[in-house]
Parts: structure tokens; sequence; C-alpha cells
């Protein structure tokens, strides 16, 4: 894939830190030996509160390569735990689901802050 067909979405705040992040259907798209560290990336950005959406199903849609679009594919448990490694404390679950009528749809939504002693290393 082209590096300019990016170009539009390659503007990382670098030495930025916001009140709030916003991290939604994203992360069960990312390579499961990436992803420690796109969530380290997002505890860096934030200070004060963190928005996590997941999905926890399989997609109905295929990357090229023939993969599922969902590359990490987990019960909110291991994403809690995932999170909790990262330095996040989970404040409130606002969603937890796997819609038994439609299997590929299931969710879990979080809010978190940081333990306010945990490095990102």
């Amino acid at each position: 894939v082209s590096q300019s067909r990016y170009a539009m979405y390659d503007n990382y705040p670098t030495g930025k830190t916001f009140d709030g992040v916003i991290c939604n259907d994203v992360l069960e798209h990312v390579e499961p030996e990436l992803l420690g560290n796109v969530i380290q990336d997002l505890c860096s950005l934030g200070t004060k509160a963190f928005y996590f959406e997941v999905g926890l199903t399989p997609s109905n849609k295929k990357l090229a390569d023939g993969r599922n679009n969902h590359l990490t594919v987990e019960p909110s448990s291991w994403w809690i735990e995932r999170f909790k490694k990262n330095g996040f404390k989970l404040e409130k679950v606002l969603a937890d689901f796997i819609d038994p009528h439609d299997p590929l749809h299931g969710m879990f939504a979080g809010v978190y802050t940081k333990y306010a002693n945990h490095s990102n290393g």
C-alpha cells in the first residue's frame, strides 16, 4: 500500500497530551503482537480519562490477504486485564455483550483512568 494513501492520517501528536482519549473500534484491528505498543501510545497521550470500545467478535469482512478484519478477537475479561497491565484502571463498564441474534456483533466499552504510579514501559 502506498505511503501517500495514509499521509492525511500522519499527524501523530508528538509531545502533546490530552485530558481525554477516545479509541473507538480500533484495537480489534491491530495485530496481536503490536497491540501492547498501541495501548502504551494511547496511555502516553492522555492524562485523565480514556474511553475504549472494542469489538469482541470476528468481523463479517476480510482483509485483502484473507485474514479476518478483526485481528484481535478476545473476550471482555481479556481486554480488561490487558488495559490493567498497561496502567489503566477500569472506572465504569458502559457495554459488554455479544448479540445472541447476530453473533458477529459484540462489543466492550469502558471508561478508564490511569493508575497513579504506572510507568509506560
